[in-house]
């Protein structure tokens, strides 16, 4: 079943407001939470109501302090404040007076339906069903297009981080628009492929008009005309963390098994094509050429050409490659780095960015090398939201590969 993230419900909310594991009680008779489990904000913020008592562990205990919790995808609920308690949702109060219907099955577990469509499926680690800002959830089917997650985190890991590759099948590929075939040739090896249709007239974008501050908000990379800075970033000159470091080792000599450094994709064009973005190892592209298509790869290493997206010649050839008739699509393997929801405050990497609006650029306190990371990756990610904005006024079908936990599909201009 295809799994998107609700993230529309998660906006606005503090990384402590996502992390908190809320138990979804079905004895309970309203929703409370232990005052240690409280933000500092909500601490703020408590206020006095009637009497209400709840049996816990520790016995019978009554309290006469509430607050008004957000939490992910369900939104604001009151919840009496106790000495020690973990937080905790009254399926009885969700099911009552919310609308919200709970269910447990065999195959997907505990989850929640909510009033929209969106199903949210609870964890159920220790067979008590909890929810938090990372639970999977399901949106219900729209008319828009909408750019795929992966379909399982289970079987599908990013190729950066050493882990399994993402078992390709047909029916895990659906373009964002298809492209009408005209006619049906033979190429030079003698494989049939389409000869190109007519070439797709730009569609109108039609955006909200925003205020240059609302503007800067939404995206503070870009300066106060609305352009983007080409910045050099320390970590191109020093660290030395692929982007720099590679670019200075090109060469105009040959590569095996992929086309001269210096020359362009362009001039090599001679039948339909596939594009490959972040190429990694290349299985994309090596796939696709199987199945008869050309296949261009985009990567800072030998493989992909020692291609950064960072360089404005780069850049320029991923705009005339998209532009082209015989293109027929492009894959976006982002990295995942500094969105990976894998850094967490358990001793292993921390954290680079948070959950909400702005937090999600990078968490204010990093400094140093961290810094460079979040600023190089910002970079990258809007130079590829650019490319996106350019296959969809193409008619060009492109895809986005992401573990459906990264963070990456929580920021806005996703």
């Amino acid at each position: 079943r295809p799994v998107f993230g609700a993230f529309a419900a998660l906006r606005n909310l503090h990384t402590d407001e996502l992390e908190r594991d809320w138990v979804y009680d079905t004895g309970a008779g309203g929703c409370f939470i232990g005052y240690e489990y409280l933000t500092t904000e909500e601490k703020s913020r408590t206020y006095q109501v009637a009497p209400q008592k709840y049996a816990t562990a520790a016995g019978i205990t009554c309290t006469t302090t509430a607050v008004m919790c957000n939490i992910p995808f369900l939104g604001k609920r009151q919840c009496h404040v106790l000495d020690d308690s973990p937080p905790a949702i009254s399926v009885r109060s969700d099911v009552m007076e919310h609308g919200i219907k709970f269910s447990y099955s065999r195959e997907n577990g505990p989850s929640v339906s909510l009033s929209d469509g969106t199903i949210v499926y609870l964890h159920d680690l220790t067979s008590t069903p909890v929810l938090n800002g990372y639970c999977k959830s399901e949106k219900p089917k729209s008319k828009r297009t909408e750019t795929l997650a992966m379909t399982s985190t289970a079987d599908i890991k990013c190729l950066p981080c050493g882990q399994a590759p993402w078992p390709w099948t047909q029916a895990d590929i659906k373009p964002t628009n298809a492209l009408p075939v005209a006619a049906i040739s033979t190429g030079n090896d003698g494989n049939p492929w389409s000869e190109s249709p007519s070439a797709p007239k730009p569609k109108p974008i039609t955006t909200e008009r925003l205020s240059a501050r609302q503007r800067r908000q939404l995206c503070p990379e870009r300066q106060r005309d609305g352009t983007t800075p080409n910045l050099v970033l320390p970590e191109d000159v020093a660290i030395g963390n692929g982007h720099g470091a590679s670019a200075r080792r090109v060469s105009a000599k040959s590569d095996d098994g992929n086309v001269r450094v210096m020359s362009s994709y362009v001039d090599m064009i001679s039948r339909p094509f596939f594009v490959e973005v972040f190429s990694g190892t290349g299985r994309m592209a090596s796939g696709v050429r199987e199945h008869g298509l050309d296949a261009f790869e985009f990567d800072l290493n030998k493989q992909g050409g020692h291609r950064n997206l960072l360089h404005n010649k780069v850049l320029h050839e991923l705009r005339a490659l998209i532009a082209h008739p015989l293109c027929r699509g492009v894959w976006f393997g982002y990295p995942c780095g500094t969105f990976s929801s894998a850094r967490r405050h358990d001793g292993g990497p921390k954290p680079l960015r948070g959950t909400n609006s702005k937090d999600i650029w990078g968490l204010p306190h990093i400094k140093g090398k961290e810094r460079a990371r979040v600023d190089s990756a910002n970079k990258l990610l809007l130079r590829m939201h650019e490319l996106m904005k350019h296959c969809e006024n193409s008619a060009v079908p492109f895809y986005l590969e992401k573990p459906k936990s990264s963070k990456l599909w929580m920021h806005p201009i996703i």
